[in-house]
């Protein structure tokens, strides 16, 4: 980079990296002790908290790493913005950025629903109901995400395969 561009402002773009590290590292570590059932889905939560060495530290590390990749992508997209980053010739930079944005919000919005408590069964529900409204797909994508019309047990197992296998994959290759 020229001299004049090298600020802070212009490593934007890696840190969702590192925190993409941090959330696989971690995430690896909560798999070994979550438990993707409705029955013991938040007893394993509190456990992993309250119980296994270090696991209150591990989910915090987790679920830091998702806000701040959220805010540090706004934050670069901003940066893109204001730039004109996202013209010729890398508008296709930006469009594979702007998939990796919604990709990130999709991995929030499953490992939420990963703690299978009452406010996150609700969010599940709300946030569902959003998708089931989309003109033409909607209805399709409620009953594939939700595995039948309304959260059910279905729902805790395909959103902790969408969290932990599909959308990484998704991820990694458009990175």
């Amino acid at each position: 980079l020229p001299i004049h561009l090298k600020t802070w402002i212009w490593a934007l773009g890696g840190t969702p990296a590192v925190l993409f590290t941090v959330q696989v590292v971690t995430g690896v570590l909560l798999t070994f002790y979550y438990v993707p059932q409705p029955m013991h889905a938040y007893e394993s939560v509190h456990q992993i908290t309250f119980a296994v060495r270090f696991g209150w530290l591990v989910r915090g590390l987790h679920q830091a790493a998702s806000q701040l990749m959220i805010v540090a992508i706004l934050l670069h997209m901003v940066r893109v913005v204001v730039t004109r980053g996202y013209r010729r010739p890398r508008e296709v930079t930006w469009v594979i950025g702007v998939a990796l944005f919604l990709l990130t919000l999709g991995l929030a919005f499953t490992g939420y629903a990963l703690v299978y408590d009452q406010l996150s069964y609700w969010a599940t529900t709300v946030g569902t109901n959003m998708i089931g409204e989309l003109p033409v797909v909607g209805a399709p994508m409620l009953y594939m995400l939700r595995g039948g019309a309304d959260v059910n047990p279905q729902t805790l197992t395909r959103f902790y395969n969408f969290h932990i296998g599909v959308i990484p994959t998704l991820f990694v290759v458009l990175v």
